[in-house]
Parts: C-alpha cells; sequence; structure tokens
C-alpha cells in the first residue's frame, strides 16, 4: 500500500538539532539573509517622503475614468507593501464603490505580505539559533515590544525555545503587562548575555490539570488534577477539539455550516490566531507544538498536519491510502505516533519514514505512547483501556463496571489514567482500578464519538482569572 506522504523543508523544524549540535547548518548567503530579515523587523524603515507624498496620488487614481489608470494605481499601492496602510485605509470608507473596492484589495495583498515576512521572520530566527549568535537574543528581546502581535508572537517563541525561560511574557497582553515583563527579558538578558549556555535543556512540559470539551454542550472545561472543575467556557459553535497553552490561551477548532474552524483564544475570550486552511471536514484533534506549529488531526482527508506558526502553511502532514488516522502525537524527538483504522500502530520519522509498526492489537484508538515505551490505548471491541509493553503484552488494564463505550485515555504524571466513556463521562483510574468520577458543568455530556480529552499544561489555569465568553 503506498503511503501519501508530503514534507516541506523548513529550518522550524530542527532547532533543538542545530543548537544542541552547535555546528553551522546554513550558507553564509543564507545567514547573511536570515540577518537581514531580523534587522528589517528590529529597525523598520518607515515610508521616504516620495513614496508618502505619492500614495494620495495613487488613491486619487483608483477612482479614474480609465481602467488602466486604476489597475496601474492598485499595483502600485501593492508594491509599496503594508507600511503604506496607514494612509492607505483613509480610502476605504469612500464612497465610490470601486475605489472601496480596489482598497480591500490592497489590504488582502497587504496581509499576504505581512505572513510572508512572518513566515522568513521565524525562519531566520531558527537560522541564527543554530549558529548560537547572541546578536539574535538582543534583537528578540527587543521585538517583544513590536507592534505587530505576531511579531511579538515569533520573538517570545524563539526565546522560550532557545533559553526555556518565560518571564511571565505574553504578546496579546495590554501593554503594560507586556511592557514589564519586557524589561525582566531586557535585565536578565543584559546579566546573561556574555555566559549564556546555549546547549538547551530537555524539558518535558509540566502537566497542571485535564482539558475537555463537549461538542453537545458547546463548551470548553478545566480541570485541575484533584479533579476539582477550575472554568468551563461556552463556545458560538460545538468544539471538535481543544488544547489548553500555558499563557492561559485556548486553541479551540469547532464545526459549523459544513465547516471547520481553527482559532486560539486569548485570556479575554478575543481571537488572536486563526489557520489559514481549507479543511475538508471535522478537525478531531489539534496540539500547539513547541516551536509554535500547531498539529492538527483531519478527518474529511484524514490526515496529520502541521500548520506553521503564521496559520497560512502546511510544513509536514502524513497519511495513508486507504485507511482513517484516528489519532496523532508529536513526540519530543520530532517523531509522530499514529494510529489508523487499520489496526495499525506506527511511529513516523520528519521525513515521513516509518520506524516501527505495531499491528494486530485488536482494534485500538487515542493511543499515546508513554514515556517508557509502553503504548496507552483505547480497546474498542474489549471496552477497556490497556496500556501494552512494546511486545504487546498487556501491562495494565481497566473496564467499567458496566457495558460502556470508552473513546479517550491520557496518562497524569502520577501514574493516574483520565479515561472518557460515553455513559460514565469522565473518569480518573488510579493503577489499583480505583475511580473517582469527574462531574461536567451543567451537566453537558462529551461525544462519545471521539475523545475529547488531553491534558492540559501548567498557566492554563490562568484563564480563570478573567471571565470571558467566547461570542459567534
Amino acid at each position: 500500500m503506498s503511503r501519501l506522504v508530503r514534507q516541506t523543508t523548513l529550518a522550524v523544524a530542527v532547532l533543538a538539532a542545530c543548537v544542541s549540535a552547535g555546528k553551522p547548518r546554513a550558507s553564509g548567503d543564507r545567514l547573511a539573509a536570515a540577518r537581514t530579515v531580523l534587522g528589517e523587523f528590529a529597525d523598520p524603515t518607515l515610508l521616504d517622503d516620495r513614496t508618502r507624498a505619492r500614495i494620495p496620488e495613487l488613491l486619487d487614481d483608483l477612482g479614474h475614468e480609465e481602467w488602466s489608470v486604476r489597475e496601474a494605481a492598485s499595483e502600485a499601492l501593492r508594491r509599496i507593501g503594508h507600511r503604506g496602510e496607514p494612509l492607505v485605509r483613509k480610502a476605504a470608507g469612500s464612497a465610490n464603490t470601486e475605489v472601496a473596492a480596489r482598497v480591500g484589495q490592497v489590504f488582502e495583498a497587504y496581509e499576504a505580505d505581512r505572513r510572508r515576512r512572518v513566515r522568513r521572520l521565524h525562519e531566520a530566527i531558527e537560522l541564527l539559533a543554530g549558529e548560537r549568535d547572541r546578536s539574535l537574543l538582543d534583537a528578540l528581546v527587543r521585538l517583544l515590544s513590536h507592534a505587530d502581535p505576531r511579531v511579538r508572537r515569533a520573538a517570545g517563541y524563539g526565546l522560550r525555545r532557545i533559553t526555556g525561560r518565560r518571564f511571565g511574557y505574553n504578546a496579546h497582553d495590554p501593554a503594560r503587562e507586556r511592557a514589564a515583563a519586557t524589561r525582566t527579558w531586557a535585565a536578565w538578558w543584559r546579566g546573561e548575555r556574555e555566559r549564556f549556555d546555549w546547549t538547551p535543556t530537555a524539558r518535558a512540559p509540566k502537566v497542571g490539570g485535564i482539558l475537555a470539551w463537549s461538542s453537545s454542550g458547546a463548551a470548553v472545561f478545566l480541570y485541575g488534577l484533584d479533579g476539582k472543575l477550575l472554568w468551563s467556557r461556552r463556545t458560538p459553535t460545538r468544539p471538535t477539539a481543544a488544547d489548553a497553552l500555558p499563557n492561559g490561551h485556548v486553541l479551540i477548532a469547532t464545526y459549523a455550516a459544513g465547516a471547520a474552524l481553527l482559532e486560539e483564544y486569548g485570556r479575554g475570550g478575543q481571537v488572536v490566531w486563526r489557520a489559514d486552511i481549507p479543511w475538508r471536514g471535522l478537525l478531531l484533534g489539534v496540539r500547539r507544538l513547541p516551536n509554535g506549529n500547531t498539529l492538527v488531526l483531519e478527518r474529511g482527508n484524514w490526515r496529520v498536519v502541521e500548520i506553521d506558526p503564521t496559520g497560512g502553511e502546511i510544513v509536514w502532514q502524513f497519511g495513508v491510502e486507504g485507511e482513517r488516522v484516528y489519532s496523532a502525537q508529536r513526540l519530543a524527538n520530532g517523531n509522530t505516533v499514529v494510529c489508523t483504522c487499520k489496526d495499525r500502530v506506527q511511529e513516523v520519522g520528519r521525513d515521513g519514514k516509518v520506524l516501527w509498526t505495531r499491528a494486530g492489537l485488536g482494534g485500538l484508538r487515542d493511543v499515546t505512547k508513554l514515556p517508557g515505551g509502553h503504548l496507552l490505548a483505547v480497546h474498542v471491541a474489549r471496552s477497556r483501556v490497556v496500556e501494552l509493553a512494546p511486545d504487546g503484552t498487556e501491562t495494565w488494564g481497566w473496564s467499567p463496571p458496566e457495558r460502556d463505550r470508552l473513546v479517550g485515555a491520557r496518562r497524569l504524571p502520577d501514574g493516574r489514567t483520565v479515561i472518557q466513556c460515553a455513559k460514565a463521562g469522565l473518569v480518573l483510574v488510579d493503577r489499583t482500578g480505583k475511580v473517582t468520577e469527574l462531574a461536567t458543568p451543567n451537566g453537558v455530556r462529551l461525544w462519545s464519538c471521539f475523545g475529547q480529552i488531553t491534558l492540559a499544561p501548567a498557566g492554563a489555569e490562568r484563564t480563570a482569572e478573567v471571565e470571558w465568553r467566547i461570542r459567534p
């Protein structure tokens, strides 16, 4: 059976390898280009006086009686780029419908230009990090104060991945809070610049809770590790997947009117990021990765895709012809564990090669690889959650006292397992089989077809500090 694998090689996939190896991974020309990109963001060039004076003339030409003049004006405004937007925006409310329409098209070009520039910034950060270039961190600390939140996000992700520190910085926080965190970053870097150790420290993210979502109840909710409900939030349409982020944001996939939407909501409920991908069906799994990319399990194409931080480009994907991919887990080493409908569990490398396959395990769903190499999975036919050794031997298992459909399971750091049951809802089960039931808010029920739980990192509970309601 042929595998359908497509991979776009980007520098974002190799930061840890580059930094840990400490060897140049790019040519001199590429490094020079990366430094140029970084310099453009760190010291943006304003419009020159000639261009500034020309923009009003071009806006007048958008309403010219001759089509060729209107077209030339539109093209000239697009070439000026997004820095001309403040002046161009003045014509957005023009009573002349053609002028307003052409300005709208120019704005679309400006937005595409921003996406390209931010994507180049991410790539530049990865290349320069591989060179252990201290001027990179100089620039990233300055970019924490950039006017564009997407640039601030890129700088924040870069600093966290290189240094392993956060200092409470959130690119979408109010300006006063960002300024305080930025001052902390700047003070730390001044003291550490000359002795900074570029050797990355592998740190498993600390688990802080259990995130669940209800399609029927149109809600997402977070439990603490003690099983207590910390917060719940309503969504405008039914959520099909979600992920809680360390900064208190929530990544939510919804589905309505035959269309899927993937958005990130800030601590106040505002949309701060959206994936611009034409999905074909439900999104059954989403996970924000350490490099700022997002891993998505798409039902329509039955594939796993990784999209870049701008949300506009697929940088990696994996699918198997004739097979449905039921679950996907990105490992710390960059590989991905997938479970397909043909009773196969595979670990796939970044190059799309299958590293190992386990088949004939009896119909597994929602498979995750545990730190010791065992697999945790839902055995659908047996209505049982099982932990399997590499040779397929069951080392632990749990079945509900009454027949129930089990659809999701996750292992907590203390050895307990959170399990999603169609009838009983969410339960916590320890190694001895002791069960603790988790009450869902307002009696909402979870979807009984696919898992609707995931582990949330420490920091996700911060969402409870601000009341918000997601609005359509």
